[in-house]
């Protein structure tokens, strides 16, 4: 209900935004965006990060996911130009973030001995322990409205501003092998009652603007987006897993002045 509320709020926003490129020629421009992205899970350190196990059902209480994972972000936005060096600009985007990370240990117990709670691990020694070497991947996506200001001279550009985010889903996978069989872990974290609804951030970028014709513009830009909220709240009982996404998108936008 809460998202619901939100993206509601977002969408009046821009029925009232957009609009207002009527009352001033020349000076607003719409843009379609998309890209790839790099990202990785700041303060997000773990000293031996291990998967915990009984039978076929799988658990890994915390997520060191703190190199670069692959994702992608792809958008619409509208630019107001204040002044021939300045502008304001704001977009929509589905931007996928996330971070990759390694798992060196393998825990396998008997009977249900973990306190989920106190985010203890199992009161009871495992009855096996094995060494892995896994890749984790954890995936986060978002809906992104960043509202930046621009300084522009001769084609090139700097911006810098904040974002608000609204997350949609976030997931974990994990494959390795085990004694020559292999094992797959996956989790769907979206409906968890401690993650957060909405985020926050700042964003900075810089760019080149290449001139088609006199409406019609292709542009180049590198921006970086980092969150100050951590995906995850602190509960009653416990602490959860303190991700705060940092990404890097290299974006490829046309633009068209209108009117």
């Amino acid at each position: 209900m809460e998202r619901s509320k939100v993206m509601k709020r977002i969408t009046i926003l821009l029925l009232i935004l957009i609009p207002f490129y009527c009352n001033a020629q020349n000076k607003w421009f719409i843009y379609l965006q998309g890209g790839p992205n790099l990202s990785f899970i700041y303060n997000s350190k773990v000293e031996n990060p291990v998967i915990w196990g009984r039978g076929s059902w799988f658990s890994i209480p915390l997520y060191p996911c703190n190199k670069l994972k692959l994702g992608g972000t792809c958008g619409i936005g509208v630019k107001y130009e204040m002044h021939a060096n300045w502008a304001l600009k704001m977009s929509v985007n589905f931007s996928q973030k996330g971070g990759r990370g390694h798992i060196n240990k393998y825990e396998l117990y008997d009977k249900g001995g973990y306190d989920v709670w106190l985010s203890s691990g199992y009161s009871d020694p495992p009855v096996a322990v094995y060494d892995i070497d896994a890749d984790i991947y954890f995936t986060y996506q978002y809906i992104t409205i960043p509202l930046q200001c621009q300084w522009q001279f001769k084609g090139f550009f700097i911006n810098a501003g904040m974002f608000l985010a609204v997350p949609l889903n976030s997931f974990t996978c994990s494959t390795f092998d085990l004694n020559g069989k292999e094992c797959t872990y996956n989790e769907n974290l979206s409906n968890r009652h401690f993650n957060r609804k909405i985020d926050f951030g700042i964003i900075c970028g810089l760019g080149y603007k290449f001139t088609i014709t006199e409406k019609d513009f292709i542009v180049a830009e590198l921006t970086s987006n980092t969150s100050l909220l951590a995906a995850e709240k602190k509960y009653e009982g416990g602490v959860v897993r303190n991700h705060k996404p940092q990404c890097f998108d290299l974006l490829l936008k046309y633009e068209r002045r209108l009117k």
